[in-house]
């Protein structure tokens, strides 16, 4: 087997000429994969982009990292894949999930996993040219003619248990955003999906998603990351702090983050007093270029089939290009170069 994938998430808050730009330099460094935020509010709009992408690249996979059902419904997604499929043949992927930002910044509810599910099915079906029920009446996409498979492979991105198996029950890959020690665990929650379908174990393929810094001050990486640890915090924490659930130094800690919160603070480095180094390990994977590989290793071991990453900046002046490089050189590619030829 080949040396495990790696791609890289993006989120497009730069011109679209410059994410272009981001693009061309991941795949000429080796990545294997580039993912876009959708969060149309927030960033660049994520099918525009993709569209741009996938003439201006040849060789990297692309895809939505991830997308969601707020203002699309499941056949403008199949239509959006099919037409990208057009672009970039077999280098297309569709990253799914309930959403997180773009519900919410359009203040309109999350999708219900059941809906999700069925998005899923439906979108499959459109994409083998087949014809889907709609609200009154049956739907397909008029230009694709049938096939056995679909061309662009789906990625049900989940965390807790029930998202994890219905990634397991219908999904191609299940894009795993779970802390780097509880992926095993989660990775075993797919594996019941699959069982409780009738599904061969391993028919979903595990995408481990986390956030990554890499470089030789390992203060700085870790600094990089800590306004996503503080988001990942306030998410993961809530309920058990409203149920009082909270170990007491959690609790604490939470508790100081959330005031911190309430005040207006930014999501940057400014919370460095406000985000204990244990959660540092917990939610992301920072440090020096060895301390990454380890981490990565072990997540390889631990099941992961390919890693994708969001890269947060040490270098204001290079921005994302430097992560790139960086990340590249001294971890991605030690870790092609140990990886045994199969398993």
């Amino acid at each position: 087997m080949s040396p495990v994938p790696f791609g890289v998430g993006f989120a497009p808050n730069t011109p679209a000429p410059r994410v272009i730009e981001a693009a061309r330099l991941a795949e000429q460094l080796g990545y294997d994969g580039f993912w876009l935020t959708d969060s149309h509010l927030a960033v660049r709009e994520a099918m525009v982009t993709l569209g741009a992408l996938a003439v201006s690249t040849s060789r990297i996979k692309l895809g939505t990292g991830v997308s969601h059902l707020a203002g699309r419904h499941p056949s403008v997604l199949a239509s959006a894949m099919a037409t990208l499929h057009e672009l970039a043949p077999a280098r297309i992927r569709l990253g799914i999930g309930v959403g997180d930002s773009g519900p919410i910044n359009l203040g309109v509810p999350r999708t219900t996993l059941n809906d999700l599910e069925s998005a899923v099915r439906s979108i499959r079906q459109l994409l083998r040219g087949e014809e889907v029920l709609g609200p009154t009446r049956s739907i397909r996409l008029n230009y694709v003619q049938k096939r056995d498979e679909s061309p662009v492979p789906i990625y049900v991105a989940g965390t807790g248990q029930r998202a994890l198996r219905m990634a397991g029950r219908v999904a191609d890959a299940a894009l795993v955003s779970a802390m780097p020690d509880a992926l095993k665990a989660s990775i075993d929650e797919v594996r019941q999906g699959e069982q409780d379908a009738g599904r061969p174990a391993g028919s979903t393929k595990i995408l481990f998603w986390t956030t990554t810094a890499v470089d030789e001050d390992r203060d700085a990486a870790r600094s990089a990351v800590r306004g996503s640890v503080a988001r990942r915090a306030m998410n993961t924490f809530a309920r058990a702090a409203r149920e009082g659930s909270l170990e007491p130094a959690e609790a604490e800690a939470f508790e100081r983050l959330q005031a911190a919160h309430k005040q207006g603070y930014l999501w940057d480095t400014g919370y460095t007093d406000l985000v204990p180094e244990r959660w540092v390990d917990r939610f992301a994977v920072a440090g020096t270029p060895s301390e990454v590989r380890a981490k990565l290793e072990q997540a390889v071991r631990d099941g992961a089939d390919e890693i994708a990453m969001i890269l947060m900046s040490t270098s204001g002046s290079r921005g994302s290009a430097d992560q790139l490089e960086r990340f590249a050189a001294t971890v991605m590619a030690p870790m092609r170069a140990s990886a045994p030829s199969s398993h």
